[in-house]
Protein backbone atom coordinates (compact mmCIF):
# COMPACT_ATOMS: atom_id res chain seq x y z
CA UNK A 1 0.00 0.00 0.00
CA UNK A 2 1.40 3.38 -0.99
CA UNK A 3 1.42 6.14 1.59
CA UNK A 4 2.19 9.83 1.27
CA UNK A 5 5.42 11.46 2.44
CA UNK A 6 4.00 12.44 5.81
CA UNK A 7 2.67 8.95 6.46
CA UNK A 8 5.95 7.37 5.39
CA UNK A 9 7.93 9.55 7.78
CA UNK A 10 5.64 8.71 10.69
CA UNK A 11 5.64 4.98 9.93
CA UNK A 12 9.41 4.80 9.53
CA UNK A 13 9.99 6.81 12.69
CA UNK A 14 7.77 4.46 14.70
CA UNK A 15 9.41 1.40 13.13
CA UNK A 16 12.91 2.66 13.88
CA UNK A 17 11.89 3.37 17.47
CA UNK A 18 11.38 -0.40 17.78
CA UNK A 19 14.54 -1.40 15.91
CA UNK A 20 17.25 1.00 17.07
CA UNK A 21 17.48 0.09 20.78
CA UNK A 22 18.48 -3.49 19.95
CA UNK A 23 21.65 -2.18 18.32
CA UNK A 24 22.58 0.27 21.07
CA UNK A 25 21.55 -1.44 24.31
CA UNK A 26 22.60 -4.74 25.81
CA UNK A 27 19.74 -7.13 26.61
CA UNK A 28 20.22 -6.74 30.36
CA UNK A 29 17.56 -7.39 32.97
CA UNK A 30 15.94 -3.98 32.59
CA UNK A 31 15.80 -4.32 28.82
CA UNK A 32 14.36 -7.83 29.00
CA UNK A 33 11.68 -6.53 31.36
CA UNK A 34 10.80 -3.85 28.80
CA UNK A 35 10.49 -6.49 26.07
CA UNK A 36 8.04 -8.39 28.24
CA UNK A 37 6.10 -5.25 29.04
CA UNK A 38 2.74 -4.37 27.55
CA UNK A 39 4.04 -1.48 25.43
CA UNK A 40 6.56 -3.50 23.42
CA UNK A 41 4.38 -6.59 23.09
CA UNK A 42 1.39 -4.52 21.94
CA UNK A 43 3.54 -2.64 19.41
CA UNK A 44 4.99 -5.72 17.70
CA UNK A 45 1.65 -7.53 17.68
CA UNK A 46 -0.01 -4.53 16.06
CA UNK A 47 2.75 -4.27 13.49
CA UNK A 48 2.48 -7.96 12.63
CA UNK A 49 -1.17 -7.38 11.71
CA UNK A 50 -0.67 -4.04 9.92
CA UNK A 51 -1.86 -4.46 6.36
CA UNK A 52 0.02 -1.32 5.35
CA UNK A 53 3.38 -2.73 6.41
CA UNK A 54 5.48 -4.80 4.03
CA UNK A 55 5.63 -8.58 4.29
CA UNK A 56 9.10 -8.62 5.87
CA UNK A 57 8.02 -6.14 8.53
CA UNK A 58 4.88 -8.11 9.37
CA UNK A 59 6.76 -11.43 9.46
CA UNK A 60 9.57 -9.99 11.52
CA UNK A 61 7.22 -8.42 14.02
CA UNK A 62 5.32 -11.71 14.32
CA UNK A 63 8.55 -13.61 15.01
CA UNK A 64 9.59 -11.14 17.69
CA UNK A 65 6.13 -11.18 19.27
CA UNK A 66 5.95 -14.97 19.32
CA UNK A 67 9.45 -15.28 20.77
CA UNK A 68 8.57 -12.95 23.64
CA UNK A 69 5.28 -14.72 24.35
CA UNK A 70 7.04 -18.08 24.40
CA UNK A 71 9.63 -16.77 26.85
CA UNK A 72 7.48 -14.86 29.32
CA UNK A 73 8.23 -17.46 31.98
CA UNK A 74 11.87 -18.06 31.06
CA UNK A 75 14.28 -17.06 33.81
CA UNK A 76 15.51 -13.54 33.15
CA UNK A 77 19.17 -14.51 33.37
CA UNK A 78 18.68 -17.33 30.88
CA UNK A 79 16.83 -15.08 28.43
CA UNK A 80 19.49 -12.39 28.80
CA UNK A 81 22.13 -14.95 27.90
CA UNK A 82 20.22 -16.28 24.88
CA UNK A 83 19.59 -12.80 23.50
CA UNK A 84 23.05 -11.54 24.40
CA UNK A 85 24.83 -14.36 22.58
CA UNK A 86 22.78 -13.85 19.41
CA UNK A 87 23.15 -10.06 19.53
CA UNK A 88 26.91 -10.37 19.92
CA UNK A 89 27.12 -12.80 17.02
CA UNK A 90 25.08 -10.60 14.69
CA UNK A 91 25.97 -7.03 15.61
CA UNK A 92 29.50 -7.02 17.02
CA UNK A 93 31.57 -8.50 14.19
CA UNK A 94 33.36 -10.98 16.44
CA UNK A 95 35.20 -13.15 13.88
CA UNK A 96 34.63 -13.95 10.19
CA UNK A 97 33.84 -17.56 11.09
CA UNK A 98 31.25 -16.61 13.71
CA UNK A 99 29.74 -13.28 12.68
CA UNK A 100 29.00 -11.04 9.73
CA UNK A 101 31.49 -8.18 9.42
CA UNK A 102 30.97 -5.35 11.89
CA UNK A 103 27.82 -3.36 10.91
CA UNK A 104 29.47 -0.02 10.19
CA UNK A 105 29.20 1.89 6.96
CA UNK A 106 32.97 2.01 6.41
CA UNK A 107 33.16 -1.79 6.60
CA UNK A 108 30.38 -2.35 4.08
CA UNK A 109 30.92 0.41 1.51
CA UNK A 110 32.18 -0.89 -1.81
CA UNK A 111 33.07 2.38 -3.54
CA UNK A 112 36.65 2.54 -2.31
CA UNK A 113 36.21 5.36 0.21
CA UNK A 114 38.54 4.64 3.15
CA UNK A 115 37.25 4.16 6.68
CA UNK A 116 38.63 7.42 8.09
CA UNK A 117 36.94 9.42 5.35
CA UNK A 118 33.60 7.63 5.82
CA UNK A 119 33.68 8.32 9.55
CA UNK A 120 34.59 11.97 9.04
CA UNK A 121 31.89 12.46 6.39
CA UNK A 122 29.30 10.94 8.70
CA UNK A 123 30.36 12.99 11.71
CA UNK A 124 30.46 16.13 9.55
CA UNK A 125 26.90 15.50 8.40
CA UNK A 126 25.78 15.25 12.01
CA UNK A 127 27.56 18.50 12.92
CA UNK A 128 26.25 20.32 9.87
CA UNK A 129 22.67 19.56 10.85
CA UNK A 130 23.07 20.28 14.54
CA UNK A 131 22.90 16.64 15.52
CA UNK A 132 26.16 16.32 17.44
CA UNK A 133 25.28 14.17 20.44
CA UNK A 134 25.89 14.95 24.09
CA UNK A 135 27.35 12.98 25.81
CA UNK A 136 29.78 11.50 23.27
CA UNK A 137 28.62 8.55 21.18
CA UNK A 138 29.00 5.08 22.71
CA UNK A 139 29.77 3.77 19.21
CA UNK A 140 31.60 5.12 16.18
CA UNK A 141 29.56 7.54 14.03
CA UNK A 142 29.04 5.09 11.17
CA UNK A 143 27.73 2.25 13.37
CA UNK A 144 24.32 0.99 12.23
CA UNK A 145 22.46 1.99 15.39
CA UNK A 146 23.95 5.48 15.38
CA UNK A 147 23.23 6.15 11.71
CA UNK A 148 19.65 4.94 12.08
CA UNK A 149 19.24 7.10 15.20
CA UNK A 150 20.28 10.22 13.33
CA UNK A 151 18.08 9.30 10.38
CA UNK A 152 15.18 9.06 12.80
CA UNK A 153 16.06 12.50 14.18
CA UNK A 154 15.65 13.89 10.67
CA UNK A 155 12.30 12.16 10.30
CA UNK A 156 11.20 13.65 13.63
CA UNK A 157 12.11 17.14 12.43
CA UNK A 158 10.03 16.56 9.29
CA UNK A 159 7.06 15.29 11.31
CA UNK A 160 7.18 18.22 13.75
CA UNK A 161 7.43 20.73 10.91
CA UNK A 162 4.30 19.30 9.29
CA UNK A 163 2.46 19.34 12.59
CA UNK A 164 3.29 23.05 12.86
CA UNK A 165 2.03 23.67 9.33
CA UNK A 166 5.52 24.49 8.05
CA UNK A 167 5.36 22.56 4.81
CA UNK A 168 8.40 24.23 3.26
CA UNK A 169 10.53 23.30 6.27
CA UNK A 170 9.08 19.78 6.26
CA UNK A 171 10.00 19.35 2.60
CA UNK A 172 13.54 20.52 3.33
CA UNK A 173 13.81 18.07 6.23
CA UNK A 174 12.56 15.25 4.01
CA UNK A 175 15.15 16.16 1.38
CA UNK A 176 17.91 16.12 4.01
CA UNK A 177 16.77 12.73 5.30
CA UNK A 178 16.73 11.32 1.77
CA UNK A 179 20.20 12.72 1.12
CA UNK A 180 21.47 11.05 4.28
CA UNK A 181 19.84 7.76 3.31
CA UNK A 182 21.40 7.81 -0.17
CA UNK A 183 24.81 8.80 1.18
CA UNK A 184 25.00 6.62 4.28
CA UNK A 185 22.39 3.81 4.43
CA UNK A 186 22.58 1.99 1.11
CA UNK A 187 24.85 -0.67 2.61
CA UNK A 188 22.11 -2.03 4.88
CA UNK A 189 20.73 -4.72 2.49
CA UNK A 190 24.19 -6.27 2.08
CA UNK A 191 24.69 -6.47 5.83
CA UNK A 192 21.22 -7.92 6.38
CA UNK A 193 21.77 -10.57 3.70
CA UNK A 194 24.96 -11.66 5.49
CA UNK A 195 23.52 -11.53 9.01
CA UNK A 196 20.10 -13.09 8.55
CA UNK A 197 21.29 -16.69 7.92
CA UNK A 198 23.37 -16.50 11.12
CA UNK A 199 20.52 -15.51 13.45
CA UNK A 200 19.79 -18.29 15.92
CA UNK A 201 16.78 -16.80 17.70
CA UNK A 202 13.48 -15.81 16.16
CA UNK A 203 13.80 -12.57 18.07
CA UNK A 204 16.82 -11.35 16.10
CA UNK A 205 15.66 -13.11 12.94
CA UNK A 206 12.54 -10.99 13.24
CA UNK A 207 14.58 -7.89 14.00
CA UNK A 208 16.60 -8.35 10.82
CA UNK A 209 13.51 -9.03 8.72
CA UNK A 210 11.94 -5.81 9.95
CA UNK A 211 15.15 -3.96 9.14
CA UNK A 212 15.13 -5.51 5.67
CA UNK A 213 11.57 -4.33 5.21
CA UNK A 214 12.56 -0.83 6.24
CA UNK A 215 15.55 -0.79 3.88
CA UNK A 216 13.50 -2.08 0.95
CA UNK A 217 10.58 0.33 1.40
CA UNK A 218 12.49 3.47 0.51
CA UNK A 219 12.27 5.69 -2.58
CA UNK A 220 14.43 4.59 -5.47
CA UNK A 221 17.87 6.19 -5.74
Amino acid sequence: MKINAAGRAEFNSALLALLIPHFLRLPDGEFVAALRGDEFRTAVKALSADGGAGEDIRRGAALMATFIEENLETETAALQLTLGVDRTRLYRGVTPEYSPPYPCEAVWRTDGVNAAEVIERTAAFYRQHGLTPTPPLPERPDYIGVELSFYRCLLTEEILARQDGEEKKAAACAETADHFRREHLLWLPDFIAAALPLAETDFYRGHLLMLRGFAADQPAV
